[in-house]
């Protein structure tokens, strides 16, 4: 079974004519009602004596906004840039 990356991969290199294929990979999505981290915010807007850490705490989790996935995924339609695979996350 092919997954739909792979799909798009193969589509891009047969069809190179009349097709552009771009593969956007995103961190975790969070906002406009992705409620993987409300938890977290939550406690820390009602000023938890702590939050939760993990391991060492060094580790570094890559996050995007909808809106910014959003964005990225406008600006590489509109500028057809030379890079095929794009990284969008937020800036540490």
């Amino acid at each position: 079974m092919t997954s739909y990356f792979q799909l798009a991969i193969k589509l891009g290199r047969t069809l190179k004519k009349s097709l552009t294929c771009y593969v956007v990979c995103s961190g975790i999505n969070y906002g406009n009602g992705e409620n993987i981290l409300h938890w977290l915010f939550k406690q820390a807007w009602q000023g938890a004596s702590s939050l939760p850490i993990y391991g060492t705490g060094t580790n570094v989790i890559p996050l995007i906004h909808v809106r910014d996935l959003a964005n990225i995924v406008l600006n590489v339609i509109d500028a057809k840039p030379k890079a095929k695979y794009i990284l969008a996350v937020d800036q540490r």
